[in-house]
Parts: structure tokens; sequence; C-alpha cells
């Protein structure tokens, strides 16, 4: 059978790591998170990343022993030695992809009607056809080779980390930075504990796409080295432009302004520049793409990685001879994309995608611990599981309890 070709280095997979981590999470979150901590903003920004960095230790350590496709379930497999439920959780993993990704196309649609009418552009595309055509576009893509899609995704990393840094640099230029970061200081007397927990529960979903790098594994060269550098390279940027963004919007607008914005980093750069080009909405276009591309790409290759072990239809695992990729796996998830995408409301994807990750996350932490008592992970120190795993929980059963209205 044909294999997947290893063509992508640590530095190419850090970029298309942090492309899915920034994706468009943080050009919308950090109103969501503002809704919920006010102005702890920043601290559940950090309490989100360290909950991820211990994960993200995990995951590195595991995809460096098993670098193959469908992370999640194989490492869950080879802890349990349980088909059915790592194919159950590699399918739910595949399904948050899928979700992701067609909640980004509905997120694509808006900005590009809003753009046509800040350009002043007098006629709406219908909204199908938007989905539909980029959809299109990327499918192109994933199926000519991982080379260039990851290629395309680091390029669109660099844009829209670069329209991070232009707001940055703008807003700290011009801005109150000095009073953003006395009013993040303060607000630890003023902002309840819950409220920043909660709050980290929504700054969570911007961090997650750290988990899809384990699923082109089987693309990464000599990746028992590469991998963990990869994974954690790329998180760690995450997190500093997260922090310093988080900074520069509240050194321009209160945390209740970004709160009741749709579009809040575009409205801290309108407010900064007092400028009506719409640069920020294009970036936050290219960062929607940017995701629904690797969305594409991490769901097939989890359904490629299932197929290949035998847990679903084999027909799954077949791999271009020319192209060396899942086209079986790709043609499936981009058909179950376009139906979701056309037909389902943009709703609460934030919360639901990061509840269901947590539970896998917390299910890799224990799958770690089991494989480090017997011997099989070396380079992985003990603590790192047992500290994800409780921090996972705690966020979890913080997040449940909110939610059946106990807290």
């Amino acid at each position: 059978m044909t294999k997947l070709k290893r063509t992508i280095s640590w530095k190419t997979l850090a970029l298309y790591g942090l492309g899915n981590i920034l994706g468009a999470g943080i050009y919308v979150l950090i109103g969501e998170v503002a809704q919920e901590s006010g102005d702890a903003i920043l601290w559940s920004f950090v309490g989100a990343g360290v909950v991820a960095s211990f994960t993200a230790l995990t995951y590195g350590a595991m995809a460096s022993e098993y670098p193959v496709s469908a992370g999640a379930a194989i490492y869950t497999d080879r802890a349990f030695k349980a088909k059915k439920w790592s194919t159950f959780i590699g399918l739910a993993v595949a399904l948050t992809a899928i979700v992701s990704a067609s909640a980004l196309l509905n997120g694509f649609d808006n900005y590009f009607q809003s753009l046509l009418e800040a350009l002043g552009v007098n006629f709406a595309v219908p909204s199908a056809v938007v989905i539909l055509s980029l959809l299109g576009l990327l499918s192109l893509f994933a199926l000519k080779g991982i080379g260039d899609s990851t290629k395309l995704a680091a390029l669109l990393t660099i844009i829209e980390s670069g329209g991070l840094l232009l707001i940055i640099s703008f807003a700290f230029l011009y801005g109150n930075p000095g009073g953003a970061v006395i009013t993040t200081f303060t607000s630890i007397a003023s902002v309840s504990p819950l409220a920043i927990v909660l709050g980290a529960f929504v700054a969570f979903y911007a961090f997650i796409g750290f988990e899809d790098m384990v699923n082109i594994a089987e693309e990464v060269k000599e990746p028992k080295k590469q991998m963990k550098k990869g994974v954690l390279t790329a998180l760690a940027i995450a997190i500093l432009l997260y922090v310093f963004t988080v900074i520069a919007a509240l050194a321009v607008l209160t945390s209740s302004e970004l709160a009741q914005s749709e579009a809040p980093l575009a409205l801290v750069w309108q407010t900064v520049t007092s400028s009506n080009f719409p640069v920020i909405t294009i970036i936050g276009i290219i960062a929607i793409t940017n995701g629904a591309l690797i969305g594409i790409i991490t769901a097939s290759r989890i359904i490629y990685g299932l197929a290949g072990e035998g847990w679903i239809t084999k027909s799954l695992a077949q791999v271009s001879t020319k192209s060396k990729t899942p086209t079986r796996a790709t043609y499936l998830v981009v058909a179950i994309i376009a139906i979701a995408a056309v037909s389902l409301p943009l709703g609460t994807l934030a919360q639901i995608t990061s509840f269901i990750l947590l539970i896998v996350f917390t299910i890799v932490q224990i799958a770690a611990l089991k494989l480090k008592r017997q011997n099989k992970l070396a380079t992985l120190k003990y603590y790192i599981p047992v500290v994800g795993f409780l921090t996972n929980i705690g966020v979890i059963t913080i997040q449940v309890l909110s939610w059946i209205d106990v807290l």
C-alpha cells in the first residue's frame, strides 16, 4: 500500500501548528473571554495556556514515540488495547475538526460579506456560493500534497501573525499599555476566581490546534526528533502573541467595549489608527481560511489513520500514488463539511469543541501515565501527565457545574 510522504521539517510543522492555534480564535474570542472575566482577560488566557502546555508536552512525547496519523486514538489503543474505545476517540477528534472547519467557513462568509460592504460593493454573494467556492479551493490544496498544503498554511500563518504584531505595535505606540498592565493586575482583587476560570474555558479554544499537529506525524521528517520541538515552539509563540495582544487590546479599549464588539481586534485597530480601511478584516479572512484548510487536513488524516489500523473500512486508507495524500478520506471529509457548513448555523462552537477536546486530552493523559508505568515513554516526566490530568479535570468540572447552575 502507498504510504504518506515525509516532507515536513520541524519549522514548517511549527508554523502549521501555530496557524491552527491562532486560527480565527484570537480575532473574535478576546471579546467572548471579556464577557466572562472582564478586566482579568489576560489571566484567563494565561490559565488556558498553562492547561494547554501540560497536554502539549504529553502530546509531543507521545507523537515522538508513536509518529503515526490519528494521534489520540493510537495513543489510547497502545495504552489500553481497546480498539472500539480508540475508534470512538479518533472519530470524536475528527468530528471536532469537521465542525470547526464548517464553522470557520461560515465565519469566512460573514467576514467576506462585511468586506464587500466596507469596499462599497452593493450586492451580496449568496452564502452557499461563497462557502462552497472556498471549500472547493481548499480541497484542491489538500489533495495536491502535504508539502503544498503546509507551505500555504505556513504562508497564511505568517500573515495572520503579522496582523497581531501590527495591532500590538500600534496599540503600544499610541495606546496606554501601562494602564492596561495596571488594570490587569488590579483585576486580581476585583474579579472572582470563578469568572477567570470560566473565561479560561472559553480562551482554551484559542489554544487548541497543537493536538492537530500529531495527526500529520506520519509526514514529518525524523518525527522522534522533530515532533516535540515543533509542538512546543508553536504553543510558546502563540502564548507570547496572546499575552501581548490582550495587553494591546486593553491599552486601547475597555474590557466591556471588547465584550460588546463582534470584531474586537478590528475595533482596536480602527480606534488606534482612526482608519476605516478593513485591514484586520482582511487578515481575519486569511486566518479563517488557514484554520479551515488545517481542519480539512486534520480530519482526513485521522480518518486515514483509523482506516490504516483497520478500525474503520480500509478503503479510506487509500493514498494517491502521485500526491501521496489520502484521497478518499479527504473526499469524505470535504463532503461532510460541505453539508454542515451550508446547513448548520454558527453556535457555541468554542465551548462544545473545548469540552470534547478536554475530555480527549484527559484520556490521553491517563494513557500516558499507563505507558509511562510500562517504561514506554522515557522522555516524558511523570509529573506532566499527572498535572495535565488534574488541570483538565478541574476545568471540565467547573464548566459542568456552571452549566447546571451549581456555581
